[in-house]
């Protein structure tokens, strides 16, 4: 399924629910297995219960983890905020065999943030299509970082580890020159409207085979 038409709110909000669905398909399939093999007494309950326990804990990390991305769930400050935003990430990011090292020098100053961060760290893991590692440096989050000072540092390592820019190539031409958005790149665009949307730039830089990257306000 696709659409050519990727200003069109209910197309792009289809596809995504479509990725999200096609995300979480495999845990939830596994809970339903799970609650059959529960009604057959030949099986290990034992066994059955740690499966049933594993998938529902991929589900929550999977609808906690867009949930605050592309979701309204939004973080109070003064709850340790940024806690609880690197726990959602770690747990998103270690199905996905990926590390994740979050070092804050500063509190998230808004759940724009919060998405801006969820967002890249959506797109780093595509980044890494075998796992590795990645770590984030919150430097300055005032939502006032203007004159294109860096608002987040970010270091991805890996194997085959690709980059955020090609990721998001396709979707940088004007609207009308755009290939079709699929679901498999409906986050992808959705990130890239909040990128537009806050006026952020990512910018690049490669040396010994990591990639660093810097989100800038303009």
């Amino acid at each position: 399924m696709s659409s050519k038409l990727t200003t069109d709110p209910g197309g792009l909000a289809a596809l995504a629910i479509g990725q999200l669905c096609h995300d979480l398909a495999g845990p939830v399939g596994a809970v339903l297995n799970g609650a059959e093999m529960l009604q057959d007494t030949r099986i290990n309950s034992d066994e059955v219960v740690s499966i049933l326990t594993q998938s529902a804990e991929a589900v929550g990390t999977i609808l906690q983890f867009y949930r605050f991305a592309w979701g309204a769930a939004t973080v109070l400050q003064g709850l340790q905020e940024n806690e609880i935003i690197k726990r959602i990430a770690t747990d998103f990011l270690s199905r996905k065999n990926i590390a994740l090292h979050l070092t804050s020098q500063t509190r998230l100053a808004s759940n724009e943030w919060v998405r801006l961060l969820l967002g890249t760290l959506y797109l780093a893991a595509k980044a890494l299509p075998r796992g590795g590692h990645i770590s984030v440096n919150m430097v300055k989050l005032d939502g006032n970082a203007g004159n294109g000072e860096a608002a987040l540092g970010i270091v991805l390592e890996g194997e085959r580890c690709g980059s955020l820019r090609e990721l998001l190539a396709p979707l940088d031409a004007e609207i009308e020159k755009q290939e079709a958005v699929t679901r498999s790149n409906a986050l992808v665009e959705l990130i890239q409207l909040q990128y537009r949307h806050s006026g952020v730039e990512i910018v690049e830089k490669w040396f010994e085979r990591r990639l660093y990257l810097e989100l800038r306000m303009s």
